[in-house]
């Protein structure tokens, strides 16, 4: 490893997170010293108050509803409540034990870890706790916060870190925002026996997704009896001694228990002196060319901090990507329409590539093949008791260019999802390979064998 002097580095990273770490990881294997600088835990976001957590609580509301619906099965089960303090127990310990494995990773890696709040001074400085560390090249990755819409935080309002250390489950709840955040958690507090409302301002449900996942996700929940009203926004919140009163655009309000404010997360930049150093922020954010570069060189952004898609892997991606650039090795750009996106609600939702609307604009309504394949079909999927459908978006005599799935443990299946996408497979590529029965990742075979005219288990 490159010899460090003083305070001067290879590299210095700004924020411990997904994009940080792995950068710090990655160059440190290329021989480059790294200062890695984090004012909270190391694991950022993602490890202490996002995806691993609300992963845990949707895990402890999967057992919930298994535990009801035991005679469906065969076996008597019952439910007997939700004691939140050992739901907690169990989703720190996982945390606990990431957090520990991580931290020895760092270790072991000879990475120089500042624990404090750091604040860019110069293009190649940065200052913690009045000390001074410099890098040949410094990476922002200071990642995001919750977005509150002007909202007081605070009380019965709260934010989906709020929502995380809950003590108990609340009888109504009220959820501002109806994409990712707000269809996980309102998919978790239904299993734990709350009744919730999403208020979405946008014509659907997760509505960066494929329509026809928006449309079969709005039929589950409404199956599942979760409320949501789409198409209008909230106009007011106020809290009062019992409750919230939630007033929306369309006249009609809504008395509540609870306000969870789910409407995504904005960048993380704010008095951290990037401005002061030169870089250019837009709203924010922190703008990068597709080799990760800001407008000053030798400063490079990563992850959420950067506009597109705010998803802990695509923060791993960057800051493998930019540690690999910094090594000199000209690795492939990271493609945003390229990396998977999973929903992990009930039933969980995983995608990569462009929607049917997309492919239509980018290629002509007469040029895009659509096969969507029923999971009335699928043997695991009857056996696990899943509706739902695998739908492949295809250029017309070309590769397969999108896949948008919808079913219980569907986010498992995303991985082949992504090289069919990413290696620009053809249908009679994919229906070459055997796959294995009873599997829900047959479902894509079967996808794919009738997207080239020769269907097994569904109609052509």
């Amino acid at each position: 490893m490159a010899d460090v002097a003083g305070n001067n580095f290879d590299i210095v990273i700004l924020g411990g997170g997904s994009g940080g770490y792995a950068c710090a990881l990655r160059a440190v294997q290329l021989g480059k010293s790294v200062a890695l600088i984090e004012k909270g835990k190391l694991g950022g976001t993602c490890l202490h108050t996002g995806c691993i957590p609300t992963k845990a609580l949707l895990h402890s509301a999967e057992v919930a509803d298994l535990s009801r619906e035991g005679d469906k099965y065969g076996i008597r089960s019952t439910f007997d409540g939700v004691d939140m303090p050992a739901v907690n127990a169990y989703k720190d310990g996982v945390i606990d034990r990431l957090y520990k494995g991580l931290q020895g990773l760092i270790k072991s890696g000879g990475i120089t870890v500042v624990e404090g709040e750091g604040k860019l001074v110069d293009p190649k400085t940065v200052e913690v706790n009045g000390e001074r560390y410099t890098g040949t090249n410094v990476v922002l990755a200071t990642g995001s916060v919750s977005r509150t819409l002007g909202l007081d935080i605070g009380g019965r309002v709260i934010t989906s870190s709020e929502a995380l250390t809950m003590s108990e489950v609340p009888d109504k709840v009220v959820i501002i925002g109806g994409s990712v955040i707000g269809v996980e958690f309102a998919s978790v507090w239904k299993s734990f026996g709350a009744d919730v409302t999403i208020i979405e301002g946008l014509p659907t449900l997760i509505p960066l997704e494929d329509p026809s996942l928006s449309k079969q996700l709005e039929r589950a929940f409404r199956k599942r009896k979760i409320n949501f009203k789409t198409g209008v926004k909230f106009s007011s919140v106020e809290q009062t001694e019992t409750g919230v009163t939630v007033s929306l655009e369309d006249g009609t309000t809504i008395d509540t228990d609870l306000v969870l404010v789910a409407v995504g997360r904005g960048p993380n930049s704010a008095g951290m002196g990037y401005e002061e150093a030169g870089i250019t922020v837009d709203r924010g954010w922190v703008p990068a060319n597709e080799r990760l570069a800001t407008n000053v060189d030798g400063v490079f952004a990563v992850g959420d901090l950067v506009p597109g898609l705010q998803l802990a892997h695509r923060g791993f991606a960057h800051g493998i990507f930019v540690a690999e650039e910094i090594a000199g090795l000209n690795p492939q750009p990271v493609i945003d329409s390229g990396i998977p996106r999973v929903t992990y609600c009930d039933p969980e939702i995983a995608s990569v590539g462009l929607t049917e609307p997309q492919a239509r604009e980018k290629y002509g309504d007469d040029k895009v093949e659509i096969q969507d394949y029923n999971l009335g079909g699928n043997g695991k999927s009857q056996i696990l008791g899943t509706a739902g459908s695998v739908k492949l978006v295809r250029e017309k005599d070309g590769p397969i260019v999108g896949v948008h799935m919808i079913g219980a443990r569907y986010g498992e299946q995303v991985g082949e999802a992504s090289l069919m996408v990413n290696w620009e497979a053809y249908p009679e590529d994919v229906a070459q390979f055997i796959h294995a029965h009873p599997t829900q990742n047959e479902a894509l075979g079967e996808a794919a064998l009738a997207l080239a005219g020769k269907p097994l288990h569904s109609h052509a």
